[in-house]
């Protein structure tokens, strides 16, 4: 089983680190994947690779989600070197080592590249709707091995959206395609992540948490530029995602 370990939590993430190292262990030995920045290009690379379909075989409904692939082939295209295995620099020298890296490290590496998620920090206030703060939490960074530095509270504050927006958001969300007819064909869901990195440029305002040449980002021109695109698709998807109701609150609603 992978181990990753969470160091203490610097005050800003570096956007612009010329050499991102992922870490984690395996049976208690630490691996390393070291990346360059990711561009946008990288990430939508890996978004429009995501497979989602479902169809009929007689009675039975298949789905089909496949992230590992994409995911997987993000890392080998981008990933710089390994370090904790044996004989690491020889293994580096054959011209398709990405290739030959193990599946389930992959997989690892990957799934910290993603490692982003909503941050509920922000419970003991009301929404302001004139601006709408959607928090993060990620891994990062590694500074030592099999660890991983681990940052929360990552703010992006957003202008609401235009009715033009939510039209758009809405007919893609029910946007799919069918291949082979309506009663036995493939339903193929279409990426909508490029969508929602357009609606992050248009829509932010502001973030907090996050540092390019050591210095906090101070406009929404800076801000378009220098955000991962995984964090951009990730902040603007909780926008539109139905919030979780309280009991009582989900007892009224059934009445």
């Amino acid at each position: 089983m992978n181990e990753v370990q969470a160091t203490s939590m610097p005050a800003l993430l570096p956007l612009d680190l010329a050499e991102r190292r992922i870490s984690f262990k395996v049976k208690g030995w630490p691996y390393s994947f070291v990346f360059p920045r990711l561009k946008s290009s990288d990430w939508e690379a890996f978004f429009n690779g995501i497979v989602v379909t479902s169809e009929n075989q007689g009675k039975t409904q298949i789905a089909v989600v496949d992230m590992s692939t994409a995911g997987m082939k993000l890392v080998e295209d981008t990933v710089l070197r390994v370090e904790g295995y044996a004989n690491a620099e020889e293994f580096m020298q054959l011209k398709d080592w990405r290739q030959r890296l193990l599946p389930a490290h992959l997989k690892a590496a990957w799934g910290l590249l993603c490692e982003t998620a909503v941050d509920d920090t922000d419970v003991d206030r009301p929404i302001d709707p004139l601006h709408i703060e959607v928090a993060l939490r990620t891994a990062w960074h590694s500074d030592q091995p099999g660890c991983m530095l681990h940052y929360r509270g990552l703010v992006h504050r957003f202008n609401p959206p235009s009715a033009e927006i939510k039209r758009r958001y809405n007919r893609a969300m029910s946007e799919t395609r069918v291949i082979g007819g309506s009663r036995s064909g493939k339903t193929v869901y279409v990426p909508r992540q490029q969508l929602l990195l357009g609606i992050y440029d248009e829509l932010i305002a502001g973030v907090d948490g996050y540092s390019v040449a050591g210095q906090p980002l101070t406009s929404a021109d800076q801000i378009r530029r220098e955000m991962d695109a995984h964090h951009k698709v990730m902040a603007v998807k909780e926008l539109f995602t139905e919030p979780d109701l309280d009991p009582q609150e989900k007892a009224e609603e059934a009445a």
